[in-house]
């Protein structure tokens, strides 16, 4: 962690300061020319964005109670200010903004991850209008904050805050030679987002494998198998785990004799050379907050034949609260098969695990599995759901096979008689909807058209070819929130419209965004 000015900053955006400044991150990645060509994170942040921006921001922000009331930005208040207050009360120290920190402060700044010496270092970088008076107010904000403050160097525009002077000057040093403004990497993964938007965010190839590297040295599980290659789960064999411990969200029972040689899978250290990074985008536009998100996918195993997410989420009913969904794939048992061999090794059986679990299940597996998965999955939450209402507006639409769908789950109910109540089954043609209220799933089962939403149209607007989609209207879900009792709550919920979030496969480029609308 960065000791002073970069760690005081953190828990100042993280306690209570965050929407002040997510605010106004900023149009441009200027701070990128102070950091070195390797870097391995960053996000850039400028506190005083074009005029519109700043209006639209606060336009949006201030309609929030919670806003308004912790943080009380207009239009012509200077952020800079706000933010050097946070950072003061969280430090305990006293720091005179207009005397000491406004005659040199610019508007831009960058929190990032740097190599020094083959290990991760955390910096700030912040822009500098006058590097004389820039060093005579350091001076006097180091002496208030004392050592919690940390160690700086000013090169050029920018002064770079981090826990030592060997790692802010060996930064300095680094970006003179190969600047990450003119990385090949960065300016790629910057400009998929579509250039800088409100806020950039970067991740590198080496960034990605350091984060890799620290979720794999976290520990080891009670099986000796290490707790996680990246984003896989703990494996174990056998119906228990050693010690009679309780399985954790994340880890897999895998039956006996499956997974015979837990430690011979190796992380997936191949894929990992082969990322090319990452970055993402946050703006402002007509009180709406849009995040685009893009990736590398050339290295992953990626499923083939995806099916289409809109083509079940489209369909549900115009009103639904919440909507969750899915694309389905050929080859999703085989891609996950390979996830599970590269944590097993190659001893794995694969023809035991399905075995075991068609046993368990009476499907045969892992066909049937694909049968119900059809060509697309979507789950949706009703109006005014109300947990006290014996009708449950819940159910699961799958475009899919009707007739083998339904044979399928007449085979769970038959060796599962108690799922009977809860999962019933309506078949219309090319769809299935599961839930456990009959008037619902008929519904359901219909076009209600919600793809053709104003609403869904707002924050989903492009969701043809998506392989998931997320959709949220709070003013259907009156009901749950009566049921949580917090005005507050339904305060700051009130204003907003609509949430939406869609991925994508575009070639060997991972696409996300999410939209969040407001009244």
């Amino acid at each position: 962690m960065i000791a002073g000015a970069a760690g005081l900053l953190g828990a100042g955006v993280v306690g209570g300061g965050v929407w002040a400044a997510m605010s106004f991150f900023g149009t441009g990645a200027q701070p990128a020319e102070a950091l070195p060509a390797d870097t391995l994170a960053y996000l850039a942040i400028d506190l005083d964005p074009d005029g519109g921006q700043k209006i639209e921001a606060l336009r949006a922000l201030n309609k929030f109670p919670a806003f308004k009331e912790s943080v009380g930005l207009d239009a012509d208040d200077d952020v800079r200010e706000r933010l050097v207050e946070l950072i003061s009360e969280d430090a305990g120290c006293t720091i005179d903004f207009a005397a000491d920190v406004e005659p040199w402060l610019g508007s831009r700044f960058a929190m990032a991850a740097v190599e020094v010496d083959d290990a991760p270092h955390p910096v700030v970088v912040a822009q500098v209008e006058d590097a004389d008076t820039a060093e005579t107010g350091l001076a006097k904000v180091t002496e208030s904050c004392g050592e919690d403050f940390g160690e700086y160097t000013v090169s050029g525009e920018w002064v770079i805050i981090g826990e030592s002077s060997e790692v802010t000057d060996a930064v300095a040093a680094d970006a003179a030679e190969a600047r990450l403004a003119a990385d090949p990497e960065f300016t790629k993964w910057t400009g998929e987002v579509g250039g800088s938007g409100i806020a950039t965010a970067y991740l590198s190839a080496g960034g990605m494998r350091t984060l890799v590297e620290g979720f794999t040295g976290l520990g080891m599980v009670s099986s000796g198998m290490p707790r996680a290659y990246s984003n896989q789960p703990a494996v174990h064999t056998g119906d228990e785990l050693p010690g009679g411990e309780e399985p954790l969200d994340d880890e897999v029972v895998v039956p006996e004799g499956v997974c015979p040689d837990m430690m011979s899978g190796e992380p997936p250290a191949a894929s990992l050379e082969a990322f090319k990074g990452a970055a993402a985008s946050l703006r402002f536009d007509d009180g709406d907050l849009t995040i685009e998100v893009a990736a590398d996918g050339s290295a992953a195993s990626l499923p083939e034949g995806v099916g289409n997410a809109a083509d079940a989420v489209g369909a549900l009913p115009a009103d639904s609260a919440i909507a969750l969904g899915f694309a389905s794939a050929d080859n999703w048992v085989d891609v996950y098969v390979e996830q599970l061999k590269a944590l097993c090794g190659p001893e794995f059986d694969e023809q035991a695990l399905f075995a075991e679990l068609s046993a368990m299940s009476g499907l045969d597996l892992p066909g049937d599995l694909q049968t119900l998965l059809g060509d697309s999955v979507a789950l949706v939450l009703g109006p005014d759901f109300d947990v006290d209402d014996e009708s449950l507006p819940l159910a699961a639409r799958v475009q899919g096979d009707g007739a083998a769908i339904q044979a399928v789950m007449d085979k769970l109910i038959q060796r599962v008689p108690d799922l009977a109540g809860f999962l019933g089954t309506t078949v219309d043609g090319d769809v299935a909807v599961l839930g456990p209220d009959a008037d619902f799933r008929d519904e359901v089962a219909k076009d209600g058209g919600l793809g053709e939403s104003k609403t869904f149209r707002d924050v989903v607007p492009d969701p043809e070819g998506s392989i998931g989609i997320l959709y949220l209207a709070p003013d259907q879900l009156t009901g749950l929130l009566e049921m949580l009792g917090d005005p507050e709550l339904s305060a700051n919920i009130e204003p907003l419209a609509g949430i939406g979030a869609s991925g994508k496969v575009d070639g060997d480029v991972l696409r996300g965004e999410l939209r969040v609308a407001t009244d």
